[in-house]
């Protein structure tokens, strides 16, 4: 018996892979909504400046020193302000100036911005850069930017919800 010659045999192939096709096509989406959720409530600083929700009076953007060489109790203390760490280990002037600008669109401006430049290399990380997949949703720059430098990893984010996560810990 050839293949495809049972009519009946070929239809429920066909409605059977259309069926696994929906319930992928579903699932990722709610997988994706589900982590989409998880980023809008973390309280972990690159989530809470994508989802708005950074509210100092100070910001200090840096890499990894920026993260370590800053007392905030102290400056608070001092200062009498409120202020936020937003640096990121190893992030790239390219990133980071992304990060910034839809950080400032989507959050209620500072009155002061400490900016850390010790990493000054124009060089590009791919797998930094894809960490800031989560995030292509919620910033216009950060969109542009991995659109421009990862369209494949876009693309397929832009087709598959749930990969736009990629397994990432929310930073």
């Amino acid at each position: 018996m050839k293949i495809g010659a049972n009519p009946r045999g070929m239809i429920g192939r066909v409605g059977l892979l259309s069926a696994l096709c929906c319930c992928l096509l579903v699932a990722d989406r709610g997988f994706a909504l589900v982590f989409d959720q998880g980023t809008r409530k973390s309280n972990a600083r690159l989530p809470r400046a994508y989802t708005g929700r950074i509210d100092g009076d100070v910001w200090i953007i840096g890499n990894s020193r920026a993260i370590k060489s800053f007392d905030l109790p102290q400056i608070e203390r001092r200062l009498q302000v409120r202020v936020e760490n937003l640096g990121v280990n190893g992030i790239r002037p390219a990133l980071q100036e992304a990060f910034v600008i839809d950080s400032l669109q989507l959050n209620p401006a500072p009155r002061l911005v400490i900016i850390e430049i010790s990493y000054l290399k124009s060089e590009w990380d791919d797998s930094l850069a894809a960490e800031f997949l989560p995030y292509a949703e919620y910033g216009d720059s950060t969109r542009s930017l991995l659109n421009d430098r990862l369209p494949k990893q876009m693309m397929a984010a832009d087709i598959f919800n749930l990969r736009r996560f990629g397994g990432q810990l929310f930073l």
